[in-house]
């Protein structure tokens, strides 16, 4: 499955949330996240614009992990193909990955609203350390589109295309912080 996004930073969510209820969008989840990237030093995941996550969620009905793989970018810069598993244990799963030679290449954490509008998946966010963005979000078999009907969501919601960030998260708060582990 194919995942079109697109991020962009936003000064008041609560203005956003307001604008999506109008527009028709309904709230289908809140939750609290955990994220911890991995790399390994033979593979580079990294450098190769490759991802490998372990993902902890916390909602009022319970809680779940998953590890993630996602590939790099496709032709457009917004869409990469992505790979889940949900695990028993997220702890279990840290062990195997450190066991076998991974390391934790940085942490963030969210707190996220997630509402459908227009077939599309929106999630406001909260990234500690870095601020509020909405995310916008497309799953695909193929890239037919899509970036432009995110980009047509975004300009209805009255947000500047300007304020669309490139960059991941895990490298803005390295910026931040100033160290390789986005902690």
């Amino acid at each position: 499955m194919l995942e079109v996004e697109i991020k962009a930073h936003i000064l008041d969510p609560k203005k956003i949330s307001k604008r999506i209820n109008r527009l028709g969008g309904i709230e289908i989840d809140k939750k609290w996240v955990k994220d911890t990237y991995y790399d390994h030093s033979k593979l580079n995941l990294t450098a190769r614009r490759k991802e490998l996550r372990i993902r902890e969620i916390n909602r009022k009905i319970g809680r779940e992990a998953v590890l993630t793989y996602k590939s790099p970018p496709r032709e457009i810069e917004e869409a990469r193909e992505e790979i889940e598993v949900k695990l028993s244990s997220a702890k279990g799963m840290r062990r195997v990955l450190e066991e076998i030679g991974f390391y934790i290449l940085g942490r963030k954490e969210k707190v996220i609203t997630s509402y459908l509008l227009k077939g599309a998946k929106i999630e406001i966010v909260h990234v500690k350390g870095l601020g509020d963005f909405i995310e916008i979000e497309i799953k695909t078999e193929k890239e037919s589109g899509e970036k432009e009907k995110i980009y047509s969501i975004l300009k209805d919601l009255g947000i500047d295309l300007r304020r669309v960030e490139y960059k991941p998260y895990l490298e803005m708060l390295r910026e931040i912080k100033g160290d390789m582990k986005g902690e």
